[in-house]
């Protein structure tokens, strides 16, 4: 009996001498089911960068354009039942943000070409040869839509200039909007606005960017019947009569870029110098007010601009 317990001792001490083999290990808690993080149409021939996360400890994470690509992890295509769509034009690939504590940090990302349907497109996930839980059966699913509509070109035009003499003297710009067929009224009122810039500039550097740099802009626009919107400037005070001002009405499209009307240059000294001028149909009296207008500019300026104050 004591020669079989020693036996038995020494062939598992032998047992814990020898290195545990395993099969391959997949990355701890990955699941496999993506999300679709946007759409996808029919007709593209296109890379979608960040299309798909891949959970890990309950974590999702967003591709970073540019990451390495793994070729640790692939996939492969499951039909439904009830379909009998084509594949093949389309290509997964991942991407590894991150190897941490045993971990896959990674996203999925997705290329069709133009001859992929419409149609929902189911697939597994797989590390090496190791389908990634959940367990077969359960599939990330791919919808690609048909090719949205026809966005309609819009168009922006110069519909002129006013200046308000009322109260405080603004200068009144409008526009003709059109080609609106996919925005709302209430779109464009909330996304247009007016660019002003107080030195001479060209059409090319009058952007929006540049009216936050060196000259300033009003966001929002009024009216919208007819297609014409218009919006004002700030106040000008009588010592900037005589200054000549830079304007155009802007739109910001759905697609982050800008439209713009042509610049053009105006100011309080423009609107009296064409009232002012013969067969202008001015009334006398508007005349009155224009030659005022200039003669009070002129003199608070002398004024202002020498050892006058306010």
């Amino acid at each position: 009996m004591k020669k079989l317990i020693s036996l038995l001792l020494a062939i598992s001490l032998l047992l814990c001498l020898i290195p545990a083999v395993s099969a391959e290990a997949i990355p701890n808690a990955v699941t496999g089911i993506g999300t679709q993080l946007l759409p996808v149409y029919a007709g593209s021939n296109t890379v979608y960068q960040s299309v798909f996360i891949i959970d890990i400890n309950n974590r999702e994470l967003t591709v970073e354009t540019g990451a390495p690509i793994s070729n640790d992890f692939n996939y492969s295509f499951a039909l439904n039942e009830n379909e009998t769509l084509d594949y093949s034009g389309i290509q997964l690939s991942f991407s590894i943000l991150q190897y941490e504590d045993s971990n896959y940090y990674c996203a999925c990302n997705i290329s069709i070409n133009s001859s992929v349907a419409a149609g929902t497109y189911y697939f597994e996930t797989y590390y090496g040869v190791n389908a990634i839980p959940p367990a077969s059966g359960e599939y990330s699913v791919l919808t690609i839509s048909e090719a949205p509509p026809v966005q309609e070109t819009v168009t922006i035009a110069d519909a002129g200039r006013s200046l308000s003499l009322s109260d405080i003297v603004y200068i009144n710009d409008y526009a003709r909007i059109e080609g609106t067929g996919n925005y709302s009224a209430d779109y464009i009122r909330s996304n247009g606005g007016l660019l002003v810039f107080t030195s001479e500039i060209s059409e090319e550097a009058a952007t929006f960017e540049a009216a936050q740099a060196n000259g300033y802009y009003v966001q929002g626009l009024v009216g919208g019947n007819g297609n014409e919107y218009a919006q004002r400037t700030k106040g000008i005070t009588s010592v900037l009569y005589r200054n000549t001002y830079y304007l155009r009405i802007y739109l910001k499209l759905s697609d982050g870029t800008y439209i713009y009307t042509p610049l053009k240059a105006y100011g309080v000294h423009v609107y009296c110098t064409n009232k002012l001028a013969d067969g202008s149909g001015a009334s006398q009296g508007l005349k009155n007010v224009c030659q005022a207008l200039l003669a009070y500019g002129d003199y608070a300026s002398a004024y202002f601009g020498s050892s006058g104050t306010t």
